[in-house]
């Protein structure tokens, strides 16, 4: 099992999404707190019944209003870069990353359309103690009219957004086998329900840190003949990755927990983690971590004194950052 001062790629970019998640729920918290706030503060005025502070309600209101935006962005960059990171360690969640970007976008431009209504409204308040012609009237309208436009275009790219996003929560959940994150990303779908998701994703997210602490090692997508149609019994299914059994030549395993293996790939791929079959050992200490075409020699360190039989031959499986994996042989001294 690997060391655990050591963290891997996925705790790192699991957590970076899990904290992403927190600070969504933050900046949904206090968006509901500053509209409740700026609807509460217009009735007020309209009644009249606020003479003293409404300098004080617009600052707290405004304050809460922009913190949250930017929390809210924020959250969007942090769950665009976990995503991605985890899709380039080979994890089959990049749509969430498309799905981060996509709610971006559409926030952004929703923004942009709260700016122009706030200061088209702005105008007509200080021109009320003028006369205003028909023609600025109707212009100010217009401003109006298309500030909603925009919002309504804004709002169906977060929905569209919303629903990439889920199903990147979804398969994060399917990954790492934990049922609460897809319960999660299936709701964060749905638009309406994405707060009661986000929050169950957070409860997720965090199962999975657990498991993987524990040394739970997420297994890349193989590959069998049974998976494919069999209309072409003996021949390979087409355009599948294959990777041949690594020969054992001077391939070994140390009684001090490190392995040096030689590699033989086509092309250049990352090599994510290794494990020892049939044990629990496993690590992401990988070095060098690129594998380039050709013959490499790698030094795989899983942090920890490793009780084996004395020259047994043990398989070493390479996950790679294709989805893929190479099964090396390698004897155990000591």
């Amino acid at each position: 099992m690997s060391k655990m001062g050591v963290e891997s790629p996925d705790i790192m970019e699991v957590s970076r999404i899990r904290v992403a998640m927190i600070l969504f729920i933050v900046s949904s918290i206090l968006t509901v707190v500053s509209l409740f706030g700026s609807f509460s503060y217009i009735f007020s005025l309209a009644s009249s019944s606020v003479l003293n502070v409404p300098l004080i309600i617009s600052v707290i209101i405004s304050g809460l209003a922009v913190g949250g935006s930017i929390i809210y962005i924020i959250s969007l960059i942090m769950m665009r870069r976990g995503f991605k990171r985890l899709r380039e360690y080979g994890r089959d969640v990049g749509i969430g990353s498309a799905g981060s970007l996509v709610v971006l976008i559409g926030s952004i431009i929703s923004i942009v359309s709260y700016i122009l209504a706030i200061v088209i409204f702005v105008i007509f308040l200080t021109s009320a103690s003028y006369s205003l012609n028909i023609s600025t009237y109707y212009t100010l309208l217009s401003g109006l009219g298309a500030s909603y436009i925009i919002y309504l275009i804004s709002l169906l790219i977060v929905v569209i957004g919303q629903i990439l996003l889920g199903i990147g929560f979804y398969k994060l959940g399917s990954v790492y086998n934990d049922s609460t994150t897809e319960i999660g990303g299936i709701l964060i779908a749905i638009y309406i329900l994405s707060f009661i998701g986000a929050i169950l994703a957070v409860i997720g997210t965090g199962n999975i840190l657990s498991k993987l602490r524990a040394g739970f090692v997420p297994q890349p997508k193989s590959y069998s003949y049974s998976q494919y149609p069999t209309q072409y019994p003996g021949y390979p299914p087409p355009n599948v990755p294959q990777v041949p059994m690594q020969p054992a030549v001077q391939n070994a395993i140390k009684s001090n927990g490190v392995a040096i293996v030689s590699v033989f790939t086509n092309y250049q791929v990352a090599a994510v983690s290794a494990q020892i079959l049939g044990t629990n050992f496993s690590t992401t200490s990988i070095s060098p971590n690129v594998l380039n075409p050709g013959t490499n020699v790698l030094t795989i360190n899983f942090n920890t004194p490793l009780n084996l039989t004395v020259g047994i031959t043990y398989v070493i499986r390479i996950s790679l950052s294709n989805n893929t994996f190479i099964d090396v042989n390698a004897v155990y001294q000591v």
